[in-house]
């Protein structure tokens, strides 16, 4: 892509600090910059944007437009993350729902995408069957599921909770998922303890009837 420099620092502190004689290097009077990590379509809907003020983003996939909010992050063009969260969470309603997982990675690892985390956190307070009953589930990381478990407005039976934290547990436990609970060892009970250590004090017992 071709593009102005003094509008690219304009508009992005990331470019301000990326365009200079440091960063960049010159061939004749262009700077060239290299970006891999952002795909050529995302890119596309950045330049646009930065040109604009405008970005149509209706007809875009929710994928494409997660990747476009961690893209705008990363450049530090802050009123596009708030343009791209509010029309994920307007537009893209069912797309959440059936990526919960995938769209709680993201959003774990970027503190701006505030106003989708709250949204995300809503439903799953709502819903919490459609993310521990989600088949993505068991790749939750441990931090993002400890978190989960703290929170005291999940509308799911705690034995439904307790059951889907063993589930996970087997599951990111080296060999347990292979042989059935019966023939496990002590040794295997161990394993299992080991990896759920941060979970099991947060399972609220006095709610699972006998």
């Amino acid at each position: 892509f071709q593009a102005h420099s003094f509008m690219l620092r304009a508009r992005s502190p990331y470019f301000r600090r990326t365009l200079s004689k440091d960063w960049a290097r010159k061939e004749a009077e262009t700077l060239v910059f290299k970006k891999t990590n952002i795909s050529p379509e995302i890119f596309e809907l950045i330049l646009k944007y930065l040109y604009t003020s405008v970005v149509e983003l209706d007809l875009e996939s929710g994928e494409n437009i997660l990747s476009l909010l961690v893209a705008a992050d990363e450049l530090e063009i802050h009123e596009l993350i708030n343009h791209a969260q509010d029309n994920l969470i307007i537009k893209k309603l069912t797309w959440i729902q059936q990526n919960l997982v995938k769209v709680m990675h993201t959003v774990y690892l970027h503190e701006s995408f505030k106003k989708l985390n709250e949204h995300c956190l809503k439903t799953i307070s709502e819903e919490p069957h459609m993310i521990f009953k989600s088949g993505d589930f068991l790749t939750l990381e441990e931090s993002m599921l400890v978190s989960l478990l703290k929170r005291d407005d999940l509308a799911m039976d705690e034995i439904e909770i307790w059951n889907s934290i063993i589930r996970w547990g087997i599951r990111n436990t080296s060999n347990l998922g292979n042989q059935p609970i019966s023939k496990w060892t002590p040794q295997n009970f161990e394993a299992l303890e080991k990896t759920l250590h941060q979970c099991i004090p947060l399972i609220r017992y006095s709610a699972i009837s006998s």
